[in-house]
């Protein structure tokens, strides 16, 4: 739970590991996920995108998404594998595919393992699996680093390229959550009332 006395309101989210998920995510009072999502990303299972796009100070130049070594990278979609390995030091392994559709190149850095269908020259089609999330090249921990940019060489950022959603809890989850977020609203409440 956090106020802001800039805005004056007080905002809370919820912790939350839904029956059956990998990674927990941080839930609004009616079940929605607040981290946005992209549909289509290239990425399914993921912990939290721990990096965003910024071209100020470090210059971050795409998005890196916190996983495990061995997560599936998939192609978001239909495309041509342009090159493979380059600059290996910094990016380690790592793929440049070009969107059929838009031209957009698409980077994925410090990948564990490119698969064998991911050669130049081949065309793959949307939802394919080319490559492994790792940990290599100038890379701290395991994860993604996704980076699109335009033909011209423009950088895009990737969650206003790809559309985006916030995922409800529905069913059982949202009923286990439920249970969960009051717990500890009133838990919350409690403390603050002894203060």
């Amino acid at each position: 739970e956090y106020t802001s006395q800039k805005l004056g309101k007080t905002f809370n989210a919820t912790y939350f590991e839904a029956p059956g998920a990998t990674y927990g995510r941080y839930y609004n009072q009616d079940g929605q996920e607040l981290e946005l999502r992209m549909v289509d990303g290239p990425i399914e299972d993921y912990e939290q995108v721990t990096e965003l796009m910024n071209m100020a100070g470090r210059r971050h130049r795409g998005i890196d998404f916190k996983t495990d070594v061995g997560t599936p990278v998939r192609a978001p979609f239909r495309a041509r594998i342009a090159r493979r390995n380059w600059s290996t030091r910094r990016n380690g392994n790592c793929l440049d595919l070009v969107y059929m559709d838009s031209g957009v190149h698409a980077l994925f850095l410090h990948l564990d393992q490119i698969l064998p269908i991911a050669r130049p020259g081949r065309v793959v089609e949307a939802g394919t699996v080319v490559a492994l999330a790792g940990n290599t090249g100038r890379s701290t921990a395991a994860h993604l680093h996704y980076e699109l940019h335009k033909s011209s060489g423009r950088l895009l950022n990737p969650f206003e390229f790809h559309k985006t959603t916030r995922v409800s809890l529905e069913g059982g989850a949202l009923k286990a959550f439920e249970k969960a977020h009051q717990l500890l609203h009133g838990k919350i409440q409690r403390l603050g009332t002894k203060e």
